[in-house]
């Protein structure tokens, strides 16, 4: 333990059995530099709140060994959720004026007599005035659960059914036909995942999981490891594209692993893909999952082109698999326009079927506070940080403000805290994600990347410095907390700037009519024929129209041209068939990344633009809808 301030503290219970004296003895010890001996491996899922909060103080005290801005934070967590008014301390001679003034940020007072209390949390900032905001969480789900079949111990080491819904989705997943689609919405923390971590105990072959981000994969990977104590040849991995790739295809290629998580990418046009074509010939890929499925609706359909050609391709495999293939589309939220969407990209006339269960999650309390600037917004949002319960992830929109503010935390004094974006690298995605899961990490600092289907269920905290571009994002994200049942947190705290931002982040859609021409005619004119395919090309996305010719990088043209591609499927132009990247003969020319695409429309239409007109509308409109209950949410006229 690190050289730091040493206490000595008696507590006395003034209030009779509010405070647990096993948790009362571990924080003497803790703060007595005895962590080594008092703490428990891990924080226990079966923990009373106040025994978590001593524990958490507990690890991070014995990490640091001084109190910081985190250790006091958490302290303030401790006396809080204590249910005592006070606690009467011995003072220490070492409580110097640095320490005294975090106490002050973190609301804790420590009195002349030594009696330590800690002030509730009431932000009259907030547009929700004189509410307390941090009472200790409240129990507010419904304990649902029975106990479950023999198969469920024996194949996934489960005791028990969480809910009738979650038996009754399992149940449609295993009774899914040879080649048809099962959609399944269960809210978050009903256990969807227990649904295809089942599939590969009763199935011979491979399940193969798409997952939206590397987090997502890494995550599932752990959680679904422990699952088959009596089926170790399930052996569940995770593929990315980085230096432990090729081993992780060559445990796959020799049939090493029946539960493989990837993201789209990698199974579009990966190294991954070939190994799955084949496998689809001969038989042993069986099931083809695709978790967060609700993101193919919005990311896929604005920029990630891989989300599309995978329906296309699952239609290869399907056919390659003498139509054995099943599919299944797993989300907590999914809108009947979603599920419409995912039907017809994934889904053969009746051979679907679905099942739902969706409902309003009852642990969340909302607030809210729009700001006009971001430094107005900063002494408040540090306010909210130093006295609302950890873990804690703050939500922004763009990787440069999360950078900013992740860096102004430091600055403020916060060791227990990452940054995680789209641009942060996979192997510091293992190590945020390890420490996030592990406790190590008290808070994160993040834009959407982070959290999609992550099973941390402690999350007491979620805090939007940032405008969500509709309420489905916003509902997604806040449902990352609370997942164990208890109250959670949540504060939405917008600038006029975040707003402009937010405007901005609609579908990319090319409206000047000159420009969809030109990037049309670029595309179409360098087309290569599929023989015996009428209409059927592959593309070019490297391509640029003419009036570019030495202005737009080649990542630019590559994303502008998809985006079109994109633009032209929603609007049933085009068909969205296959994707592959081409390694030219001169080493030192860039990868060609060719899009095959089957034409719905005479090609050389010299006005195919006007037939994306009513497309943009109605995207446009369906966009300004979902900003517009932002706005109201963020009104507070009526209760949420």
């Amino acid at each position: 333990m690190g050289v730091g301030v040493r206490f000595h503290w008696v507590l006395i219970n003034q209030w009779g059995d509010h405070l647990v004296p096993d948790g009362i003895q571990r924080l003497r010890e803790y703060l007595a530099g005895q962590c080594q001996a008092s703490l428990p491996e891990k924080l226990p899922n079966d923990y009373t709140l106040f025994d978590y909060a001593v524990d958490r103080f507990g690890f991070a005290y014995q990490e640091s060994g001084d109190l910081g801005p985190d250790e006091i934070s958490l302290l303030r967590q401790v006396v809080r959720w204590s249910g005592m008014k006070e606690i009467w301390i011995d003072y220490p001679f070492q409580y110097n004026e640095r320490i005294s003034r975090w106490f002050h940020k973190a609301g804790l007072k420590w009195s002349v007599g030594g009696y330590l209390s800690a002030e509730p949390y009431i932000p009259n900032w907030l547009n929700e005035k004189g509410v307390i905001v941090d009472n200790i969480p409240q129990k507010r789900s419904i304990d649902e659960s029975f106990l479950g079949e023999q198969y469920l111990q024996q194949n996934l080491n489960f005791n028990a059914w969480l809910s009738k819904s979650q038996k009754e989705a399992v149940w449609s997943v295993l009774n899914t036909q040879e080649g048809s689609t099962c959609t399944v919405v269960l809210p978050t923390g009903s256990g969807k995942s227990s649904c295809f971590w089942l599939l590969p105990t009763f199935d011979s072959g491979l399940t193969v999981v798409v997952v939206p981000t590397i987090a997502l994969a890494i995550d599932q990977q752990q959680s679904a490891i422990k699952r088959y104590k009596n089926y170790p040849n399930v052996n569940p991995c995770y593929y990315t594209s980085d230096e432990n790739s090729q081993a992780i295809i060559a445990r796959i290629k020799n049939k090493e692993t029946r539960l493989v998580f990837a993201s789209p990418e990698t199974c579009v046009d990966g190294k991954l893909r070939p190994v799955l074509d084949q496998f689809a010939k001969d038989g042993w890929f069986q099931n083809l999952v695709v978790d967060e499925a609700h993101l193919i609706e919005t990311w896929g359909a604005r920029f990630r082109v891989e989300f599309q050609i995978l329906s296309g391709i699952r239609k290869k495999w399907l056919a390659s698999s003498e139509n054995r293939l099943r599919t299944f589309l797993f989300s907590a939220t999914m809108s009947h326009q979603c599920r419409k969407t995912l039907s017809d990209m994934f889904a053969d006339p009746n051979t679907s079927i679905e099942y739902l269960s969706q409902r309003l999650r009852p642990e969340i309390s909302y607030y809210s506070r729009r700001f006009n600037t971001n430094n107005e917004r900063w002494q408040y949002l540090l306010d909210a940080v130093w006295n609302l319960p950890r873990p804690l992830i703050l939500y922004v929109t763009m990787p440069v403000d999360a950078q900013l503010l992740y860096t102004q935390l430091k600055d403020e004094g916060f060791r227990r805290v990452d940054c995680f974006t789209g641009e942060t690298d996979d192997d510091e995605r293992k190590d945020i994600l390890d420490n996030w899961k592990s406790n190590r990490t008290d808070l994160i600092v993040a834009t959407s990347a982070f959290g999609v289907g992550v099973d941390k269920s402690d999350v007491r905290t979620v805090i939007h410095a940032c405008y969500p571009e509709n309420l489905d994002r916003y509902y997604q994200e806040v449902g990352r907390s609370g997942r164990d049942g208890y109250g959670s947190i949540c504060l939405l705290l917008p600038t006029h700037k975040d707003k402009k931002i937010a405007e901005g982040l609609g579908t990319k859609m090319l409206r000047n009519k000159n420009i969809i021409q030109e990037r049309w005619n670029g595309m179409y004119e360098n087309r290569i024929p599929i023989d015996g395919k009428e209409y059927v090309f592959k593309l070019p996305m490297s391509v640029k129209r003419l009036s570019l010719k030495g202005q737009r990088t080649y990542k630019q043209n590559i994303l502008w041209n998809k985006s079109l591609l994109l633009q032209m499927y929603r609007a049933q132009l085009i068909e969205l068939l296959d994707l592959e990247i081409i390694t030219p003969i001169d080493s030192k020319a860039s990868k060609e990344t060719w899009i095959t695409v089957k034409i719905n429309f005479p090609p050389d239409d010299i006005d195919f633009e006007n037939r994306l007109n009513d497309t943009c509308l109605k995207e446009l409109a369906y966009f300004r809808k979902g900003f517009e209950q932002v706005e109201e949410f963020l009104a507070p006229k009526c209760c949420i």
